[in-house]
């Protein structure tokens, strides 16, 4: 089970939110961090937040750059201390 699976995405949508299939009002949230329990916490609180959803999940910084780039979330939450990074992942995906 990942925090994807926490979500219900079967809201009505309109305006930017319709097109890119995502409720109105709704922020997307990207973890990366590399102990899953962090990643099930962390997306376990977003999901029950009525304004907010995990679009995905990445155990390391490598990886994460192109699941960033592919999902478009709003916002990324990243481990400051993550293993196999040397803190460039901010910089690489803004």
């Amino acid at each position: 089970m990942t925090v994807n699976d926490l979500g219900d995405s079967n809201q009505t949508t309109a305006g930017d939110a319709a097109s890119s299939g995502r409720p109105v009002g709704e922020r997307r949230v990207f973890i990366v961090d590399d102990h899953p329990v962090v990643r099930m916490g962390l997306g376990g609180v977003i999901q029950s937040t009525p304004d907010l959803m995990v679009c995905g999940d990445c155990a390391e910084a490598p990886d994460s750059l192109s699941e960033i780039a592919e999902t478009r979330p709003d916002v990324v939450l990243v481990d400051i201390s993550l293993k196999k990074s040397n803190g460039q992942i901010g910089r690489a995906s803004c």
